[in-house]
C-alpha cells in the first residue's frame, strides 16, 4: 500500500516574516507533484518544513497517517522523506560510490554493513548513469554530475518520498533534455512520490501530474499543468499585473 504526505494548513514564520501561510498538499507515493511560484515565494521553506530542517509555526505533516512535522531531520529520512539541495552539497573529499552509500547506511535503509552500502551505492549510481564516476572524488565533479550526485544520494536513502529542490536549474537545453528522460525513467522503474521544487517550467509541466502554485507564502492555484498555466492568478503571480492586463 504507497503512502501518501499531507501538508495540512502549514505556517512558517520567522518573527514578523510569513514565509509560508495556510498551505495544504498531499502528495502520494509513486505520483510527482510540482511546486512553483516567484523567487522568494516560500518553496525552500516549505520543502525544510517537510523535511524536519525547519519547525513549523502552526500546521501538521503527516506521512502514512503518522506526525512527521515534530521529527528531526535524521529521523524524517528515517521515516522514507530525503530532500536534495538546492545547491549541491556532496561530501567533496569522498568518491560518489562513498557519497551515495552514506545515504544507504544512515538513511530509511539502516544498511549497517559498509560493503553492503557500497555494493548498494554502485546499484543506485547504475540507475542514475553515473556508474563511471563512482571512484571519482565529488569535488572533481560538473555542476550537471553533482546535481546528479544528489539525486543518487536521495535515492540511496531508500525514501518513498523525495522533496527535490531545482535539481534542473543551470543545465543546458541538451543536458536538461536528458535530465529530464532520466528522472522520468528512474521514476516510474523505483515508484517513488516526489514533489518537485523548479523555475524551469518545462521540467515541471512535463513531470508532474498535478501542480501546485504559491506566492508570497501562500497557495494560489492547484490543478493539472493545463489548468494552472492558464489560470489568470498565476499568470499575473509570474508576469504581473500590468502585464496581464495590458491591452492587446
Amino acid at each position: 500500500m504507497s503512502r501518501i504526505l499531507e501538508v495540512s494548513n502549514l505556517h512558517k514564520y520567522f518573527g514578523g516574516v510569513r514565509a509560508v501561510q495556510g498551505v495544504s498538499l498531499t502528495l502520494a507515493e509513486g505520483t510527482v507533484v510540482g511546486l512553483i511560484g516567484p523567487n522568494g515565494s516560500g518553496k525552500t521553506t516549505l520543502l525544510n518544513v517537510i523535511a524536519g530542517v525547519l519547525k513549523p509555526t502552526t500546521g501538521i505533516v503527516t506521512l502514512g497517517g503518522r506526525r512527521i512535522d515534530g521529527m528531526a531531520p535524521h529521523q524524517v529520512v528515517a521515516e522514507g522523506v530525503a530532500k536534495t539541495h538546492q545547491i549541491p552539497k556532496p561530501l567533496l573529499t569522498m568518491t560518489c560510490r562513498e557519497n551515495v552509500a552514506v545515504g544507504v547506511m544512515f538513511g530509511r535503509r539502516r544498511e549497517r554493513h559498509p560493503e553492503n552500502a557500497l555494493k548498494e551505492a554502485d546499484r543506485v549510481l547504475a540507475v542514475v548513469r553515473m556508474e563511471a564516476k563512482a571512484n571519482v572524488l565529488a569535488s572533481n565533479l560538473t555542476v550537471q554530475e553533482r546535481k546528479r550526485l544528489e539525486f543518487a544520494r536521495v535515492l540511496g536513502t531508500g525514501a518513498s518520498i523525495l522533496l527535490l529542490d531545482e535539481i534542473f536549474a543551470g543545465l543546458s537545453p541538451s543536458e536538461l533534455r536528458e535530465s529530464i528522460a532520466l528522472f522520468t525513467d528512474v521514476q516510474k522503474k523505483m515508484g517513488f512520490g516526489a514533489l518537485v521544487v523548479e523555475h524551469v517550467m518545462r521540467a515541471v509541466l512535463t513531470l508532474s501530474a498535478n501542480v501546485v502554485v504559491i506566492e508570497e507564502g501562500t497557495k494560489i492555484a492547484e490543478g493539472t499543468p493545463r489548468e494552472v498555466v492558464e489560470n489568470p492568478a498565476v499568470i499575473e503571480a509570474y508576469l504581473g499585473v500590468e502585464e496581464t492586463h495590458a491591452p492587446s
